[in-house]
């Protein structure tokens, strides 16, 4: 069986993808009310900024999760709660600058809004937790076959016990 961050590295764009879905499920579901605002233009600039929000989501929790499990294999939670928080708030400013920017074309972005600093908190939760949660992971996965390792060990042992014992006996026979 593979652990679980060989699991979830295999099934990364899934994990990310339904983490995604998951994290800007409140956009998903006030588009149709924000579409029926809008009209011309404002419907395409409208579905298209949606679209950004989702892959810019989906490429950040992918990349924090990569990270997580690749470069802080051992991190203590603090830390890599820290590590989540500053990549997490460094990704907010880009995408509220270019939220910013596009909002000053006329296209309805929130930029600013509540909901999105709440999606960039949840994100760094979620990349913190998995992480950590596959570093809890792997530890016991160690934890197990060095048990198993010192079982077999112990029951080789008694075996070897066993045979002296019973050549032992047969030379007293003799």
């Amino acid at each position: 069986m593979d652990s679980f961050d060989i699991y979830i590295t295999r099934r990364l764009p899934l994990v990310s993808l339904i983490s995604t879905v998951f994290i800007i499920y409140p956009n998903i579901a006030c588009i149709p009310w924000e579409l029926k605002y809008v009209a011309g233009t404002g419907f395409a600039g409208l579905l298209s900024f949606f679209v950004y929000r989702f892959l810019f989501f989906w490429g950040l929790i992918s990349l924090l999760i990569r990270y997580n499990l690749k470069k802080m294999p051992a991190a203590l939670f603090k830390q890599r709660l820290m590590r989540n928080f500053l990549f997490s708030f460094i990704a907010y400013l880009l995408y509220a600058s270019i939220s910013y920017g596009v909002a000053s074309m006329g296209i309805h972005t929130d930029a600013l809004g509540s909901i999105l600093i709440f999606q960039f908190f949840v994100t760094c939760f979620l990349c913190t937790f998995i992480g950590y949660i596959s570093m809890l992971y792997s530890r016991q996965r160690e934890k197990e076959s060095e048990i198993e390792r010192l079982r077999f060990e112990n029951l080789q042992s008694r075996c070897d016990a066993l045979a002296n014992q019973t050549i032992r006996t047969f030379s007293l026979i003799r």
